[in-house]
């Protein structure tokens, strides 16, 4: 998108009616003809569940949340008709004359060579900065792989929780810094302030083990609880209660 054919640039909430009707044009369209995979739309939805928790913890961890997280800039084609695009951000701080932060969430099944998660975030920044030029980024990563299983620690250095706050403020004049969060500590958080039970928790591993093999739906329905996840209801249990 070239920055010289730019024309409004502004920020909207996500009940914005010109960015849902936006929204539901672009799924018609992706969805037009697609046979539908039901395990992968069980997992991706429990995922996006996961996203609103961490962006629960991220309102407790930073100021001045703000409702308006959709990036909306009108540019002007070679025939000079106006488009309208519209970019999702998962968090963003500051007010609406000047807000100062966006912030991308990225649920991550291995630590081990994860991207950064800043190519998306950077385009919107690209945007945004022409108008707000002092607006600062930052990627958060949520390593789930010693919840599904799939590594048994965070490879990177995780920030713990309490320490969100300061970490967000010691970074936030770095472009392309990242924080990791530990999928387990996300989980407790999520309990303690009742935004997941227990067993959202636990079925997060079944919903993706049927979306890569779907016939063990039928193993799992047949089969006896299962007990090969030693300790990992125990770890939650005294923040449930």
């Amino acid at each position: 998108m070239s920055h010289k054919s730019q024309g409004t640039i502004g920020l909207v909430k996500t009940t914005d009616s010109g960015y849902r009707a936006w929204c539901r044009s672009r799924r018609e369209r992706a969805e037009n003809g697609r046979p539908r995979d039901p395990f992968a739309q069980d997992y991706n939805a429990e995922l996006i569940r996961w996203e609103g928790v961490v962006q629960q913890l991220l309102a407790a961890a930073m100021p001045n949340s703000m409702d308006e997280r959709i990036l909306v800039s009108t540019r002007y084609d070679r025939k000079g008709k106006v488009a309208t695009i519209y970019h999702e951000l998962d968090f963003v701080s500051g007010t609406f004359s000047t807000p100062q932060m966006f912030v991308e969430i990225k649920i991550r099944e291995q630590s081990v060579n994860a991207k950064s998660g800043w190519s998306q975030l950077d385009r919107s920044l690209g945007i945004a900065r022409t108008k707000w030029p002092d607006l600062r980024g930052i990627c958060v990563n949520i390593a789930i792989g010693d919840l599904l299983g799939t590594e048994p620690e965070c490879v990177m250095t995780p920030t713990a929780i309490p320490d969100m706050h300061d970490a967000v403020a010691d970074l936030s004049q770095q472009d392309g810094a990242t924080i990791w969060l530990r999928g387990s500590d996300v989980a407790a958080f999520a309990l303690e302030h009742s935004l997941l039970t227990c067993e959202d928790v636990l079925q997060l591993r079944d919903l993706r083990q049927a979306m890569l093999n779907p016939t063990i739906v039928l193993q799992m329905r047949d089969a006896p609880p299962e007990t090969n996840q030693p300790g990992l209801f125990d770890r939650f249990r005294h923040v449930s209660k």
